[in-house]
């Protein structure tokens, strides 16, 4: 099969492709992407597009996960799409997505911000560290979700090359790293894609995890940033925001 470095999970049927963003990328031995189920409502979450007052409502919260400062996003930390730009054009929507912004043509978003402890696997170790999850919920009209997924499963093969990213004036090198554990396990939506991606290089680089989880209408966009590039043979043991991710989808689900 062909292997990508992107990796999206569609509930029965598992569907690769997708290159994510500036900061990750995954890697599967799932298969081609392509748009199979896209058309189909799941019964298991709300398949309406939500209103900004809903997803506001459908937001994580620090009563919901203990251990993490959640506020919602401050307008200095809020990155807008132009600030973003690469040189490999079907790497842009990874770079956005990684920099927690709410690609395609969302008709509403919500937007935290997450601190808190993250265990760490390190040589000398388990050590803790404080780290920052940014999580978007975007809803869309249409296939406007479905059209997102796709275009990141055509990015899939790309970023797997160097490639330049630009995010507010300043430029570096990016490159998607394989994954090949599933950080799922139940409980991530309909469908998700995960991703790892290191910009920079040496004590510059920032590596990204990020988690693109489907329910419905409505993307989860979840990204994890932490100080240290990642590479395939020196892979950075932090874990994917599977945790916040999956209470992010339980809440949404029963709003």
């Amino acid at each position: 099969m062909k292997r990508s470095s992107t990796n999206l999970r569609r509930r029965a049927t598992a569907t690769a492709g997708t290159a994510l963003l500036v900061l990750l990328a995954g890697c599967s031995d799932s298969g081609e992407s392509d748009r199979t189920g896209g058309d189909t409502e799941p019964r298991s979450a709300p398949s309406g597009t939500r209103s900004t007052a809903q997803l506001e409502g459908a937001a994580v919260t620090g009563n919901d996960l203990p251990g993490q400062r959640i506020t919602g996003r401050m307008d200095k930390d809020r990155i807008k799409p132009a600030q973003v730009t690469t040189s490999q054009p079907e790497c842009l929507i990874q770079a956005q997505i990684a920099a927690g912004i709410a690609v395609g043509d969302p008709a509403s978003v919500a937007e935290r911000t997450a601190v808190g402890n993250v265990t760490e696997e390190s040589r000398a170790g388990l050590e803790e560290r404080e780290l920052t999850t940014t999580v978007t919920l975007a809803s869309y009209t249409g296939k406007g979700a479905e059209d997102v997924l796709f275009d990141l499963g055509k990015a899939g093969t790309v970023c797997r090359t160097p490639f330049d990213v630009t995010v507010r004036g300043e430029t570096l090198k990016a490159q998607s790293v394989p994954e090949t554990k599933d950080p799922g396990g139940g409980g991530l939506g309909d469908s998700y894609a995960w991703f790892t991606l290191t910009r920079g290089a040496g004590t510059d680089a920032v590596t990204h995890q990020v988690l693109v989880v489907e329910m419905g209408r409505t993307l989860g966009f979840i990204s994890r940033e932490h100080p240290g590039g990642t590479t395939a043979q020196a892979p950075v043991h932090i874990p994917f925001p599977e945790a916040i991710a999956k209470v992010q989808v339980k809440k949404f689900r029963s709003s």
